[in-house]
């Protein structure tokens, strides 16, 4: 469980090699990770390299059965990650890098996580590298029935990687950067999550999305997305939008209520959103899928062309700008999108981990007491369980409630007023009125009470005297001084 925000900043950051419990981030953050030396503590004191076998590398650098909830990975950046030895047999992938999670092995569970960060890699690659905003990818081995769940998630993604040619470049999504399996399928599931991906000095490159960079073998469900994929160099192949992929007939690749737009070029002309620009990526089923029209060279086929959604009657929606698409996606809140999950006012824009319009905030359910004489609790006028989140503003005199506004008058006086609340019943720590970090559930707030600055100025006088004004040096005498309130 974390606890509290974590920063890292001028503090040397060493990863979590393997992880296979669950971790609560309790909506807490881990700030200004920079790494550039892949080692972890050996049995807690011995600073080893991150073996190549591991495969992965993040703030968890692999991970098996995992579940990871209401975590803010916050300006993460992660440096010259190492190449890695292909993980099996075939066309296997090597190297895996994700803000929070590098290489997950199935069953994995990322639930309301939100990161903003970079991955650089100065040396270019060799072979293939696999890199997300959230987790860098998915490998499950020889295990079967192997899924990962990736649910109300958001990144602010850059990317600067080079390949030394088209089959060993990056392979990169906002949310997954790859799911694959040389041995069985594997079931990816990826539910109302947003992401913006910005990448540069990639040239040439391999397959890239705002969302998931590539797919293979097994099922692959996203449904509720938003994201953009900027491309500022001018690659050689590329493959962009909200799910770009080469799938084998025998799999399942479903798509649903999204809204992506990508980018080529350092022009900012737009290219095509949901496009195969090579390899077979058929779409088993697709519906209210929104797009930005390309008008770029660098879509050589047009939207539903070839592969992609030829067979999907009506599909998509192309929109003619980026500001249309955000609109779409706006008015498809209550309708398409759930409003229950969907902040329509930050849709559009960053999405880093305090503007994602899915973030689910931690909410506290307050009952409002006051204690009297004795220790009894009473009522203040106020509905009990109130749902709260960090930051928010509690009743005070201004409150639209008008049972608390006539408690607060009844019980003001000119030696007692209303200074704020706390959860301490002693009333010994200092009171709050917007509410901190770090409270969530079923909670109880008691009314602080002290004196106004005016009864202090005009009740309460200070005198200092002392009972003599000199001793003699160096003798034993000595000057007591008393203050009187």
């Amino acid at each position: 469980v974390l606890g509290a925000d974590i920063d890292f900043t001028g503090v040397t950051f060493h990863p979590v090699r393997f992880f296979n419990g669950t971790f609560y981030g309790m909506g807490h953050s881990i700030k200004n990770i920079s790494c550039d030396k892949w080692q972890y503590y050996n049995n807690g004191t011995t600073l080893t390299d991150i073996a190549s076998t591991t495969h992965g590398f993040g703030l968890i650098c692999r991970t098996a059965g995992a579940t990871i909830t209401d975590l803010i990975v916050e300006n993460f950046s992660y440096k010259e990650i190492p190449q890695t030895s292909r993980l099996g047999t075939g066309v296997a992938r090597v190297s895996h890098s994700g803000g929070i999670i590098g290489l997950a092995t199935g069953d994995e569970l990322v639930l309301n996580c939100h990161t903003s960060g970079e991955i650089t890699k100065t040396a270019s690659i060799t072979d293939w590298m696999n890199v997300s905003g959230i987790v860098g990818g998915i490998y499950t081995f020889s295990a079967t029935g192997k899924s990962i769940y990736i649910y109300r998630c958001s990144s602010e993604f850059y990317l600067s990687i080079n390949g030394t040619s088209r089959d060993n470049g990056p392979q990169a999504g906002g949310i997954l950067g790859d799911a694959y399996n040389c041995e069985v399928n594997v079931t990816t599931y990826i539910y109302d999550c947003v992401s913006n991906v910005k990448v540069t000095t990639i040239s040439p490159s391999r397959y890239m999305g705002c969302i998931m960079g590539h797919n293979n073998v097994g099922a692959h469900y996203i449904e509720n997305a938003i994201g953009t994929l900027d491309i500022t160099s001018s690659p050689a192949q590329i493959a962009a939008g909200c799910l770009v992929a080469i799938n084998r007939s025998s799999s399942v690749f479903s798509i649903k209520n999204c809204y992506v737009e990508g980018k080529v070029g350092a022009s900012d002309t737009s290219k095509l959103s949901i496009n195969a620009v090579c390899g077979n990526a058929k779409i088993t089923s697709a519906s209210n899928i929104n797009v930005v029209k390309s008008t770029s060279s660098y879509a050589p086929n047009s939207i539903g062309a070839g592969d992609s959604l030829s067979n999907i009657s009506g599909e998509p929606h192309e929109l003619s700008s980026s500001n249309l698409l955000i609109s779409q996606a706006k008015n498809d809140v209550g309708t398409y999108l759930p409003s229950q999950i969907w902040d329509t006012s930050k849709i559009g824009g960053t999405y880093d981990p305090d503007n994602t319009p899915v973030r689910n905030y931690l909410m506290a359910f307050i009952n409002f007491r006051n204690l009297k004489s004795g220790g009894d609790e009473e009522k203040v006028g106020l509905e009990d369980g109130n749902p709260y989140i960090m930051g928010d503003k509690l009743p005070d005199e201004t409150s639209s409630v008008s049972a608390f506004t006539t408690y607060l008058t009844n019980k003001t006086n000119s030696n007692h007023e209303f200074l704020g609340w706390t959860d301490d019943p002693t009333g010994e720590s200092e009171p709050f009125t917007e509410l901190p970090s770090g409270y969530f559930g079923d909670i109880t707030l008691y009314a602080v009470w002290g004196l106004p600055d005016s009864y202090v100025n005009s009740n309460i006088k200070t005198s200092l005297s002392a009972d003599k004004n000199i001793i003699e040096y160096d003798s034993v005498a000595s000057i007591t001084l008393t203050a009187k309130v």
